[in-house]
C-alpha cells in the first residue's frame, strides 16, 4: 500500500509541475499596440522612436523592415522623443495608428535599431495585442516585436 501511495504522490507533483508552465504567458505583452522603453542605464535618456507603416504581407510572411521609399518619404506614422529615468521603463500607450504592419525606429545618443510588427485588429477595437520593446543599455539600442516568439 505504501508503493501506491509514492506513486499517486509523485504523478500528482509531477502533473503540477508540468501543468504550472501552461499557465505562464507566451509573450511579454505589456503595452498592447504601444512601446515599453526599458532604460537599463543609470542615468537618464531621450528616446526618439520613429513609426512607418509598410505594406501588409501575407499571412506566412514576416513584415518588412524596410518602409517603402525608407522613413523620410512621408510614410511616417507616428514619431516623437520621450524620456526615461535611469533604471526605469516607459510605456507608450496605444503609439501605432491601428491595425497593419509597421517599422519602429528607435534612436539614442546616436545609436539606433529598428523591428518590424505586425497588429491585427484587436476584439474591443484598436490594433492588436503585441508590444515593441526597446532596451537601451550601455551598448546601445534594442528594438525587439513581441510577435514572434
Amino acid at each position: 500500500m505504501p508503493r501506491r501511495r509514492g506513486i499517486l504522490a509523485a504523478t500528482g507533483l509531477v502533473l503540477t509541475g508540468g501543468l504550472a508552465g501552461c499557465t505562464r504567458p507566451l509573450r511579454s505583452n505589456d503595452v498592447p499596440g504601444g512601446v515599453l522603453i526599458r532604460n537599463e542605464r543609470p542615468e537618464a535618456v531621450r528616446v526618439r522612436l520613429r513609426a512607418a507603416s509598410v505594406a501588409t504581407p501575407g499571412p506566412d510572411e514576416p513584415a518588412d523592415r524596410t518602409p517603402a521609399g525608407g522613413f523620410e518619404s512621408g510614410t511616417v506614422v507616428q514619431q516623437g522623443t520621450y524620456p526615461v529615468a535611469g533604471d526605469d521603463t516607459g510605456t507608450i500607450r496605444e503609439f501605432f495608428p491601428g491595425p497593419g504592419a509597421y517599422v519602429l525606429e528607435a534612436t539614442v545618443d546616436g545609436a539606433s535599431a529598428r523591428d518590424a510588427i505586425r497588429l491585427y485588429p484587436a476584439l474591443g477595437g484598436g490594433g492588436g495585442a503585441d508590444t515593441v520593446i526597446v532596451t537601451v543599455s550601455e551598448g546601445g539600442v534594442a528594438v525587439a516585436a513581441t510577435e514572434r516568439d
